[in-house]
């Protein structure tokens, strides 16, 4: 199926000569780089973004995808979909990924999309269809903010995606069945993102990844340029460059801790990641369609709160005073906005907000009503896949077994294997071992039982957290912990 452009632009920029020495209009059009593209393409008076793009003043290029029509209402039913639109969608993804050509966080809210729209869309007047139009009758897929990270050797015995580039409030959207996850940190993001891949299909170019490197950088070079060899040089040559992420020569060391999450903590672990093309990444969506089951997944407040303290807090000496488990109870309620601490809010950042935002002001903030969402609870991920697998079959006739649910941590370390509770009963430990030798033996962890037992910390998650205590089912009495 044909896609339909927007803003498309002609091929004035091929026939005045732009695209030669290794230049070319994805590389210096997309709208990823800004209204005027990449800045590193221009040579005045010759070489400029209005002579070279010409068609869009901000350099969008959205693809658009018709859906089939369904016999039943105007959402089409997913076997259609997945037979007659979803290859169109993966296509234009492909392309889009060769925007993402560095290893900095690109801006969701400013980078070339994919459209699935309903029918209906295709009746209008190419000129007449608006972004309104697009986003009352369209699902719109994105890659993100185009990097994810790799761990291609370690102490796992295969490829492992350690990081994705769909972050709340964007949802992640497997290509191959019709669900739709919002991720919040800390509580199974990691597991459920390679869980996603399994779905798309993603291991072989991972396995891939780890096969070559063997050779470290070398081979993953040489992987890159194989498989990029109709692309120009300088796209292969940024590839390659982007790769090798914080270990990339062109990046100053003040600017290395800027590509990857955490890599602080990566570093201890003694991995080697890489950043792939962003191809390679799961696909992320803005708003989800009918057509999709909106699953949330979460983590009890208490717990997933001290998972992040110990990951991020504890043993940390930017943290001041607040980096050991004795300072816990006045993090939290400091967290819940309780007790606010000054000492706590000059070193509370915007990473800290991230990991500590509730799940209601995410849904809020996505215009997702709680009851439209299906839930993963961290401490039950067995049971509630199992339910969720039942509610694919009756509502959308996708009734394929799902894969199982890889058991992955971003800090590294053993993993375990037991399922449901094994699995939110261990998770914790890995942010202790990052940190054993930082923390006094004495500064021993909480128990989430002992927490929960002081009225004032039940009282001060309740505050902040109840909306989530009800959306995802979990006990007030602390049974879930």
């Amino acid at each position: 199926m044909a896609a339909v452009r927007l803003a498309a632009a002609t091929s004035i920029g091929a026939s005045a000569g732009c695209w030669d020495s290794g230049y070319s209009q994805g590389l210096c059009c997309s709208g990823v780089f800004g209204p005027f593209g990449n800045a590193g393409c221009w040579s005045p008076p010759v070489f400029i973004f209005e002579r070279c793009c010409p068609g869009s003043s901000t350099a969008f290029r959205d693809a658009v995808v018709i859906a089939p029509n369904s016999s039943q209402g105007h959402s089409p039913l997913w076997p259609d979909l997945l037979a007659s639109a979803m290859p169109e969608v993966r296509e234009r993804l492909r392309e889009i990924a060769l925007d993402y050509l560095y290893f900095f966080f690109e801006d969701p809210q400013a980078v070339r999309r994919v459209h699935l729209c309903s029918p209906r869309l295709q009746a209008l007047p190419r000129s007449r269809i608006k972004m309104g139009h697009v986003r009352r009758a369209c699902e719109t897929y994105t890659l993100g903010d185009g990097l994810c990270a790799l761990e291609v050797q370690g102490p796992r015995h295969r490829a492992v995606l350690v990081r994705s580039a769909c972050n709340p409030p964007l949802w992640m959207c497997p290509l191959a069945a019709p669900l739709a996850l919002l991720l919040l940190p800390k509580a199974a993001s990691t597991s459920l993102s390679n869980w996603v891949g399994l779905l798309d299909g993603f291991q072989g170019r991972w396995s891939a990844f780890r096969a070559a490197a063997g050779e470290a950088d070398k081979g993953v070079a040489r992987l890159l340029k194989k498989r990029f060899a109709n692309s120009s040089r300088a796209i292969v040559d940024a590839l390659v460059e982007r790769a090798r992420g914080a270990r990339a020569t062109v990046i100053s060391p003040p600017e290395r801790r800027r590509t990857v999450v955490f890599s602080d903590l990566r570093e201890r672990t003694g991995a080697l990641d890489v950043v792939p093309p962003a191809s390679d990444c799961p696909a992320c969506c803005e708003r989800p369609a009918p057509w999709r089951t909106k699953v949330v997944v979460g983590r009890h407040p208490l717990s997933r709160l001290v998972s992040y303290f110990g990951m991020a807090w504890l043993g940390n000496r930017q943290r001041g005073n607040f980096s050991s488990w004795s300072r816990l109870p006045d993090w939290l309620l400091h967290v819940t906005g309780v007790s606010p601490s000054a000492e706590v809010a000059q070193v509370f950042g915007p990473e800290d907000e991230y990991h500590t935002k509730p799940l209601a002001d995410w849904l809020a903030e996505t215009r997702v009503a709680p009851a439209e969402v299906t839930r993963l609870r961290f401490e039950h991920l067995e049971s509630d896949l199992r339910e969720l697998g039942r509610v694919l079959c009756k509502t959308h006739s996708f009734c394929s077994r799902l894969p199982p649910l890889p058991r992955r941590r971003l800090e590294g370390g053993p993993v375990s294997d037991a399922a449901g509770r094994g699995l939110g009963g261990s998770t914790d430990q890995p942010s202790q071992r990052a940190h054993a030798g930082r923390a006094s033996r004495k500064d021993a962890q909480p128990s989430l039982w002992h927490l929960w037992s002081m009225a004032g910390i039940r009282s001060a998650i309740m505050a902040k957290y109840a909306v989530d205590m009800r959306i995802m089912g979990y006990d007030l009495e602390g049974a879930d912990l």
